[in-house]
């Protein structure tokens, strides 16, 4: 039978509700994103259902394949709480607690016959503490040695998955092999991340970052960061201040510029407008401005951001509005939307009309990341956008 390699992890997740669609998993990316970046082989995610007999088969396979499986859910007091009896079936010597410090249920590690298994609670708290403090320098102490690795990313806005992997392709062929590149699309972002492993990892994902960055222009928002901490810590640098006015994203731009810590020194404040008449009262927007657009418009958006960057007294105002769906809204169908940001110079604005039907959710990430965007070039004196309106906006 094949042994093996001492570097690999297989990932179980536990929980019917999993399975039904009615939890989003979010420990099983947050595990392989974790292991992976400690320079550990995750080589593959399993979810199964709360049932004993099955966790047992999912982890056997898992053994087969990897030489440590870290289980997540199952722990605790309900009776669809399974893997502490799944556990039992294995061939393996007694079960060790591995302490939960934000927790009431402990851990377990067990030594089978194929090799480790490491089972944590399913809450995400005390998954991630369990694992980042206890599971984690287990399976790097096993693993022995491993050659240096270093991961570099970066995030492309305005510039679909297709386009990055072009614009890249005269880097990629001069890539090592000990270099993988990985691409993740999200609404209106894609994040390009390196991996480097050898001696030379860190000074060579460096320069393929540089390269990159030099194929991809000012599409590049943000390296090794979110957009949101890249344009936080412009801000800061400048020592400028910005406030929000939101229609469509009902407090999304706001809440993603105060996730960054040290937001506090840039951001002034925010105003949430859905309604018509608190468009005029609250964000500024003179109605004779609405009476001639309406509350889906470039001026609108235009508007409400030069409203909240007076009243709030900050340097820039950042605006969004539009029709998030599923139904169309005074004509305009739904993923129509306008962002805009307003500065002692003038407007600057995106309009965006779509092409294809998405849900309410994609619709408002997708203004959210057009907004800081635009205020991104606007911070850093950058061309137009995609989709950004050659003059400002007439008020």
């Amino acid at each position: 039978m094949r042994t093996p390699a001492a570097d690999t992890v297989a990932i179980v997740l536990v929980g019917d509700e999993l399975l039904s669609g009615h939890t989003a998993d979010r420990n099983g990316s947050w595990l392989g994103r974790t292991l992976t970046d400690a320079g550990l082989r995750v080589i593959g995610i399993t979810v199964s259902p709360d049932n004993p007999f099955a966790v047992v088969r999912v982890m056997q396979r898992a053994l087969e394949d990897a030489a440590a499986v870290v289980v997540t859910g199952g722990l605790g007091p309900t009776s669809d709480d399974v893997t502490r009896p799944a556990l039992a079936g294995l061939r393996a010597g007694p079960q060790r607690q591995l302490t939960n410090r934000v927790g009431t249920e402990p851990g377990v590690v067990l030594d089978t016959d194929g090799g480790m298994v490491y089972a944590v609670p399913g809450v995400p708290a005390e998954m991630r503490t369990m694992v980042t403090e206890q599971v984690l320098p287990r399976l790097l102490a096993a693993a022995g040695a491993l050659p240096p690795r270093a991961t570099r990313s970066l995030t492309v806005v305005g510039v679909r998955e297709t386009e990055v992997a072009e614009r890249l392709h005269p880097l990629l062929t001069t890539l090592s092999e000990k270099c993988t590149v990985s691409y993740l699309p999200r609404p209106a972002e894609v994040h390009v991340v390196f991996r480097l492993t050898g001696d030379e990892a860190e000074t060579s994902a460096a320069a393929a970052v540089q390269a990159a960055g030099e194929l991809l222009g000012d599409f590049v928002a943000a390296v090794d960061q979110r957009i949101e901490e890249s344009l936080v810590t412009a801000l800061r640098a400048r020592g400028v201040t910005v406030a929000t006015a939101e229609s469509l994203t009902g407090g999304l731009l706001a809440a993603g510029l105060v996730s960054v810590p040290g937001a506090s020194d840039v951001f002034r404040g925010g105003v949430v407008a859905y309604a018509r008449d608190l468009k005029a009262e609250l964000a500024g927007v003179p109605r004779a401005v609405l009476d001639r657009n309406g509350t889906v418009a470039a001026g609108t958006a235009a508007a409400m951001a030069d409203g909240v960057r007076r009243r709030c007294h900050s340097v820039f105002g950042v605006a969004t509005t539009g029709v998030a769906g599923p139904d169309p809204h005074d004509g305009h169908p739904p993923g129509t939307f306008h962002v805009a940001v307003s500065a002692a110079a003038g407007q600057r604005v995106i309009s965006y009309r779509p092409t294809v039907t998405r849900d309410r959710d994609t619709v408002r990430r997708l203004a959210v990341v057009h907004a800081l965007d635009l205020l991104r070039r606007t911070v850093h004196g950058l061309g137009r956008a995609r989709g950004e309106s050659e003059q400002p906006a007439a008020r």
